[in-house]
Order: C-alpha cells, then structure tokens, then sequence
C-alpha cells in the first residue's frame, strides 16, 4: 500500500506520535481540547461549492490525500455527526475511519488506538427532524457502528425500521436545536471530540450557535460557477452573518498534496472564549 505524502507548509500543531499515517500526514492529528468540542471536515472548491451533482467526491476527485485526512479524522474522534440530508446523498456509505480509505484499515485502528480511544469505530450520530431517512440505507439495516438517531417526537413516529444497533435520542420541540444536538451526543454516545462532516445547513446552524471549534478545509483544485439554475452547494447554508457577527478563523496548518490544499482553522476563539466566561 501507498500513502498520500503531505508536504507541510505551515503547522502550530506540532508533531506528536509515531505510525506510518502520522509521518505521512508529517504531524499531529490532536483533535479535541478543554470539555466538548466540535470539528468540522469539508472539501470544496475554491468558489465554494461542496457537492456537484450531490457528490462530494465529484469535488474532491476522490483524492487519496483527502480519503486518507478523512479516515484520519474520524479515527481520532469520539462520534461522528452527519445531517440527514448527508446521509440520504451517499446512500451506501458506512461511516467509519475505514471506508474513507480502506487499504489503510489496520494503520487507521492503530492510530485510533494510539489516541486512547476504543478498538471499535466512533459511534455515528444523525439529526433529522422530520424523520425522513431512508429505510433501506445500509447504515441504518447493518450499520458497522453503533447509530444514535436525534430527532423530534414527530420524527421519531416517521423513522424506518431499524435494528437494536441503532438508538433513537427525542428532543422536546418540533426542532433540533444546536445545544440541545451536542448535548444528546456527548450524552448518548459518551463524547467529547465530535466530528462533524456535514451537511453544509447543519454547519451554519452549528456557527451560528458558535459551537465550532475547528474546521479542516480541503481546497479541491477545480472552479465550479454558479448559474442560479444548477445545485451547487456552498460551504454554509442556511444563515447569513452580517458584518459584525460573522464567525473569524485563524489559520492553524497548511498542507500540500499535488493540486489539493489542506487547510485547518480555529474558529471563533475570541467569541467562544466570551461565551464561556
């Protein structure tokens, strides 16, 4: 097997630990920090849009690199969280490390273990208000992971079938709200570091309850345009900042590989900081 090698351009984070991932990578993975945090993966293009034709990948090329970081941070987290409309767009995925980037299986476990955490994969947390999943998505029937399913009383009446891997969390409300979200999984799947790799509504409803910690950006080296007929996906959806209010981030590491670009910021630290004092 033949790992992506990453030239690091720029990197506070430091290297830490050993393993043929992290000297590829050339450095720390480090996710988490003080209580609760939430990080936040995405590719895109450097217009801005996430998904041609519904598929990530389509963005992305299926670049080995950003496989590789994906599988990577999932190995390094306690749970991962997707919306609902994630999960309906990839509708043979299994989200665990390996999928991302199978041929690394046995590295990704290691590296998952290095970093104290169990032997078996992050738990995946859905949030869906109305309920609508699919009932024949496989991570849902045979899930590889443990599934908490976050939803309203109304939702939880229109879910599928599902097997006894698979835990439905009911909020209070006819919606999810953001704090009540992470609260339901630091509670039902015991975690701290939450993953969160989209969709792009449930990342602005996520900034705009400042609950984002990092984000990890792959810049795909593609333009994309916008028609106003033609989906294209941006990064955030769903709320617009004004002037004021708009959440900072400040650049923490950069990464080359090929044409594709790895950025990793913090995000909001000032606001966050005020919130919390």
């Amino acid at each position: 097997m033949t790992l992506p090698v990453y030239e690091v351009l720029s990197d506070e984070v430091g290297h830490s630990g050993d393993g043929d991932l992290l000297k590829a990578y050339g450095g720390a993975i480090a996710l988490g920090g003080t209580g609760i945090t939430v990080t936040v993966n995405f590719v895109a293009t450097p217009d801005g849009v996430i998904a041609l034709n519904g598929s990530a990948k389509a963005v992305s090329f299926g670049d080995p690199a950003d496989r590789l970081l994906m599988g990577m941070l999932r190995a390094s987290a306690d749970a991962l969280l997707v919306g609902a409309s994630t999960l309906r767009q990839d509708s043979r995925h299994q989200w665990v490390p390996w999928s991302a980037f199978p041929d690394a299986k046995e590295q990704l476990l290691a590296l998952r273990q290095e970093s104290g955490r169990a032997a078996t994969p992050p738990p995946l947390v859905v949030v869906t208000a109305s309920g609508d999943l699919p009932a024949d998505h496989p991570a849902l029937v045979a899930p590889e992971t443990d599934v908490v399913i976050v939803t309203t009383a109304k939702g939880a009446r229109a879910l599928p079938s599902t097997p006894s891997r698979v835990r439905v969390h009911t909020v209070v409300g006819d919606t999810v709200a953001m704090p009540e979200l992470i609260a339901a999984v630091h509670s039902e799947a015991g975690a701290a570091t939450i993953l969160c790799e989209g969709g792009p509504h449930l990342f602005g409803q996520l900034l705009d309850a400042r609950l984002v910690d990092e984000l990890f950006l792959t810049i795909a080296p593609q333009l994309s345009g916008h028609d106003g007929t033609t989906p294209r996906p941006s990064l955030v959806e769903g709320v617009a900042f004004d002037v004021d209010g708009t959440p900072r981030l400040r650049l923490r590491s950069v990464r080359r590989a090929a044409s594709h670009l790895f950025l990793r910021y913090a995000v909001d630290e000032a606001r966050r900081a005020a919130l919390t004092t």
